[in-house]
């Protein structure tokens, strides 16, 4: 679970995952983009906790290091939500988020509960959610809704 002692590093998650993003806004200064991240961190932060109450919040680790976090909201009304699953860039493309994504998933299903989550429609982690058995349900606002119900296996 994630605690106090990983603030320093969630929010170090946050700026790695959307640095690419602010580089490519012009006349913008290294720090002006660092502290746009930031406050866009911190009112990610706020957002999560007010909408996914209750929800786990874990810190993904290898080898005794934060690599990652999985935010799991599994109160929400219809089933199991997947608010968040972030690695850092180094640990992308190895199978990871597939592995994570995988057991959440079993555990859905012995538990009876379908899972959703929200993608932007140009993310590539679409055809890894598509291949999971995720389908388009409707849109959360810019956002894609996908919903995977209980697998028969279950």
């Amino acid at each position: 679970m994630q605690t106090d002692a990983d603030a320093a590093f969630v929010r170090d998650l946050y700026l790695a995952r959307r640095w690419a993003e602010t580089a490519l806004i012009p006349g913008w200064t290294d720090e002006q983009r660092r502290q746009f991240l930031l406050d866009q961190a911190r009112l990610q932060r706020l957002h999560y906790e007010k909408c996914y109450p209750d929800s786990d919040i874990l810190v993904v680790e290898q080898s005794n290091q934060p690599i990652g976090r999985l935010y799991l909201h599994r109160h929400a009304p219809g089933g199991w939500h997947i608010v968040d699953i972030a690695l850092l860039p180094a640990w992308c493309g190895q199978g990871i988020g597939s592995a994570l994504l995988r057991a959440v998933l079993d555990l859905a299903d012995h538990a009876g509960r379908p899972c959703s989550l929200h993608v932007s429609p140009g993310n590539p982690a679409q055809r890894l959610y598509q291949r999971l058995g995720f389908q388009v349900t409707g849109t959360a606002g810019p956002d894609l809704h996908l919903c995977r119900p209980v697998s028969s296996r279950a």
